[in-house]
């Protein structure tokens, strides 16, 4: 549904500029770019996955820690009397309390982190196609998977990668000093 209505705007944008061609002042200068080969190209992108990924390791191990800790006091719960069990049964019931409720908060803490960082990048993607856009004097630039045909004359995509990664680079740069 979503890509029938970003085809359905493209195709009504297309047929605007084209009617309003004779209107407008300027030369109209089309381009599209390949956002999701973008994305999975910026290497701010391959660095905070990373980042992510390490976040999630972490937590993976803290939470094979408190396991281990519930499989020893199961283990040791065998070789207990009935009135040293019950004792047990109490720790071993609020250790899984708090088992569960790490594992649900580390999973939405992942979940808005992973969120927030999309956003953020989609964010600089967005801002680095209109950038290009402006300086290369373009009227449109559209997701070309909202285009049913497309001539590869006008992908903005390597440009649009380049861009980002260069940026990125002079940033990281700048930060490592």
């Amino acid at each position: 549904m979503r890509n029938v209505f970003k085809v359905i705007v493209g195709v009504f944008l297309l047929f605007f500029a084209f009617n309003s061609y004779n209107a407008y002042s300027g030369e109209l200068k089309l381009g599209f770019v390949n956002y999701k080969k973008v994305f999975n190209s910026y290497e701010k992108t391959k660095d905070l996955r990373e980042k992510l990924k390490e976040k999630t390791n972490e937590k993976k191990l803290e939470a094979q820690k408190m396991i281990d800790d519930i499989n020893k006091l199961k283990n040791q719960m065998q070789i207990l009397s009935e009135d040293a069990k019950e004792e047990k049964r109490k720790e071993l019931k609020e250790k899984l309390r708090k088992f569960n409720d790490f594992s649900e908060d580390a999973k939405e803490e992942l979940l808005k982190e992973s969120d927030k960082v999309y956003k953020q990048l989609s964010k600089e993607i967005v801002n680095a196609i209109q950038e290009l856009g402006k300086k290369g004097g373009y009227t449109f630039i559209f997701d070309s998977q909202t285009l049913f045909y497309k001539d590869n004359a006008y992908d903005l995509t390597d440009a649009v990668i380049k861009f980002l990664n260069d940026k990125y680079k002079k940033e990281k740069s700048k930060n490592s000093k």
